[in-house]
Parts: C-alpha cells; sequence; structure tokens
C-alpha cells in the first residue's frame, strides 16, 4: 500500500466525520434540535476513531468505535427505563391510583393564646429576614403583631388545624412530609404524637410522617414559643409567626 493511499484510510473517515459534525451542528439549531446533539456526537467520534487509526492503527480505532457505540446504546436504553418509570409515575397520579392533597399555614388555622380557640391571624408587616419559600403558604400567629410586653417578656401560643383522611383510604400507605419555619421554637404534634421540634426560622424543619397519622379526622397542632428580650425587645425586633405545610400521599383500598 501507498503512503498516500495509507493516509487515504484515514482522511476519509476524518472528512466524514467533520461532515457528519457540521451537519450534527445545523440540526441542532435548527429544525432538529432534538437529534442533533446525537449527530453531532456521532461525528465527532467518527473524527476520532480517525485520529486513532492514524495515532495507533485501524485495529485500536475499531475497537474504540465499538466500545463507543456499546456504550451509548446501554446509556439510550437506561435513559428510555428512566423515561418509562416516570410515565408510569404519571399515569399513576393522573388515574387516581395514589391521591394526593396537603395543608398549609393560613387562616383557616386555629389559634389558643389565653381562654379560648379562635381563627389565626396572618402576620403584618412580615419581618424582612423571614422566608415565605412553600407553596400556598402565609406566615400566622396567635395576633397580626406582637404587642411591647411580649416582645420584652416572651409569649407561648398553640396553633391547630383539624383535616380529614378519607375513609376508603388504605392505612398502611397513608404518609405525609412535613416542612416548617418558625420564630423562635416550635414542637409540631400530629394526633397527640410528637413529630418535630425545630426552630429558626431560617431553619427549614423537616419530617417525614407515617405511623402518626389515620383515616379519618386528624389533628396537627404547633406549639410555638417566642424568646423574651427583656427590655431591649420592641415590636418590630422580636417579631413570632409559624409557616408551615403537609404534603400526604396515601392509596385507596383495593388499589396495587
Amino acid at each position: 500500500m501507498s503512503e498516500w493511499t495509507e493516509y487515504q484510510s484515514y482522511i476519509v473517515p476524518g472528512v466524514i466525520g467533520v461532515v457528519i459534525t457540521v451537519a450534527g451542528t445545523i440540526l441542532r439549531w435548527t429544525w432538529c434540535r432534538k437529534w442533533g446533539p446525537y449527530v453531532v456526537e456521532f461525528g465527532l467520534c467518527v473524527l476520532c476513531a480517525a485520529v486513532i487509526g492514524w495515532w495507533k492503527g485501524l485495529f485500536i480505532a475499531g475497537v474504540t468505535f465499538v466500545i463507543y457505540i456499546a456504550m451509548r446504546l446501554n446509556l439510550w436504553f437506561s435513559l428510555d427505563n428512566r423515561r418509562r418509570i416516570l410515565q408510569l409515575e404519571r399515569d399513576i397520579r393522573e388515574k387516581g391510583i395514589v391521591k394526593s392533597f396537603s395543608i398549609v399555614s393560613d387562616e383557616s388555622n386555629e389559634v389558643l393564646s389565653g381562654a379560648d380557640w379562635r381563627r389565626a391571624e396572618l402576620v403584618k408587616p412580615v419581618h424582612p429576614r423571614w422566608i415565605t419559600d412553600l407553596p400556598g403558604t402565609q406566615w400566622i400567629a396567635h395576633r397580626r403583631q406582637v404587642t411591647t410586653e411580649e416582645a420584652q417578656q416572651g409569649c407561648t401560643y398553640r396553633v391547630k388545624k383539624v383535616f380529614e383522611i378519607v375513609a376508603d383510604a388504605d392505612p398502611s400507605s397513608l404518609m405525609g412530609t412535613l416542612y416548617f419555619r418558625v420564630d423562635n421554637v416550635a414542637t409540631c404534634t400530629i394526633n397527640d404524637k410528637t413529630v418535630k421540634h425545630g426552630k429558626g426560622h431560617r431553619n427549614l424543619q423537616k419530617a417525614v410522617l407515617s405511623d402518626c397519622l389515620k383515616t379519618g379526622e386528624n389533628t396537627i397542632e404547633f406549639q410555638v414559643h417566642n424568646n423574651a428580650q427583656g427590655a431591649r425587645g420592641t415590636v418590630e425586633g422580636n417579631p413570632t409567626g409559624l409557616l408551615y405545610r403537609v404534603e400526604f400521599q396515601y392509596r385507596l383500598r383495593g388499589t396495587p
């Protein structure tokens, strides 16, 4: 084989790889964005195989190309299986096999500060350092704004909400996730079982719920305490509030 013929065996695949790469780039940015990246990748692989062939020989180039194709197919099938799983999960939700709902901190909650339970109040104004990052939630407390006495001496109050889980829910499937922020300290109970203690409005508290839930009527309750600041405490500088969200999931009886 002449020297030029030998170089042709590397130059031709190299040129083909460049052409495929350019074509893939055009596809990626025009009318076929889905397949364009794959074409670019294949073109670069052909180009790399040509370079490796020129550098180490055709056998090494062929082995490299085969290994790449095998790894790419394996990855493609893995991603395809993942897509199938995600689609199955979507089908399950859409067909109602798995039910879900949530409860949040808002004016539908009740508070106890003194002798009687009454409707919770939205904290206004919300302290600029508080984080409101839970969907559908609002900061609530026993009153819109603490009094000067409460800011200096501290205060304690309770927040509760009664909610229903349908009777035909499978008890073994009941699950929930609790998220809350508080200023300053709170202990959460569900059906008189303590599930989480947390403090600090900067810290997002989280707890997974299972054995504390039941079908029918359930009650979630927080005991909230605002720390005393003494004579330096002010209404603006020592506010109190609670922000929470609970997400529930369950299966109906008789569903797989």
